[in-house]
């Protein structure tokens, strides 16, 4: 399986397994807004762009993931902010894994609780719908959690990793991540993720990651724009 479907993945995601989680046109694709900001276009062109805004409310916001650093200015969009995103991937099972406790619809609200404090990316009331989730709890208490996100053909993207200040020190979030892993090789898939540049968690994320095999593949670029009152 070719890894090109990870320079842009939110098209081919919302184009193959989790199409019913958005919506598509020819040259654009945008999550639900309560499942994910997250948005693509087959190429940075103003034609693409402007098929988005077609998806996309007046007022919203969407986080458009790409390879390209740049995209054309058009007036259906304000540019909010550009950030770098160092996409690793994982192409080597990992030997041992954990059993944790999936997390479900009734998990929802601690784990919206768990993202506020710990900002771990864009997390919404359905994005559980997303993949399997996976946590910790201590004392009834979610402290530590990952997931799947996007999931082009091929591979799934390991996401929402994220531990409480309360609850570090016990290597929850690795483990996590290795639980994940055992799932996704076992159904013949590969695992990829996105770590933020520039985030607090940037230098120990990565180190985490490639202890568990991850290595990096490349810089990809997140535009946060938001849909202006302009006629695409």
């Amino acid at each position: 399986m070719s890894d090109g479907l990870l320079d842009n993945p939110v098209l081919a995601a919302l184009n193959y397994a989790q199409d019913q989680l958005g919506r598509c046109s020819e040259r654009a694709a945008v999550y639900h807004p309560d499942v994910s900001p997250l948005a693509g276009v087959s190429e940075p062109l103003p034609a693409a762009l402007r098929e988005l805004a077609q998806l996309v409310p007046v007022g919203s916001g969407v986080g458009v993931v790409h390879i390209e650093a740049g995209l054309p200015e058009l007036p259906e969009w304000r540019p909010i902010q550009v950030v770098c995103l160092h996409q690793m991937v994982c192409e080597e099972p990992f030997a041992e894994a954990e059993e944790f406790d999936d997390l479900s619809l009734s998990d929802v609200a601690d784990m919206l609780e768990l993202a506020q404090a710990t900002d771990p990316g864009p997390f919404l009331k359905r994005t559980i719908e997303m993949g399997r989730y996976v946590g910790v709890r201590r004392n009834g208490r979610l402290v530590a959690m990952a997931g799947e996100r996007m999931k082009p053909p091929g591979w799934v993207e390991i996401s929402g990793v994220c531990t409480h200040p309360d609850g570090r020190g016990h290597g929850y979030a690795s483990r996590l991540v290795v639980a994940l892993l055992k799932d996704c090789f076992a159904t013949g898939q590969r695992a990829f993720l996105h770590v933020r540049e520039g985030s607090s968690s940037e230098a120990r994320a990565t180190a985490i990651y490639e202890r568990l095999g991850f290595r990096h593949r490349r810089d990809m670029f997140g535009h946060f724009l938001q849909r202006t009152d302009a006629n695409p």
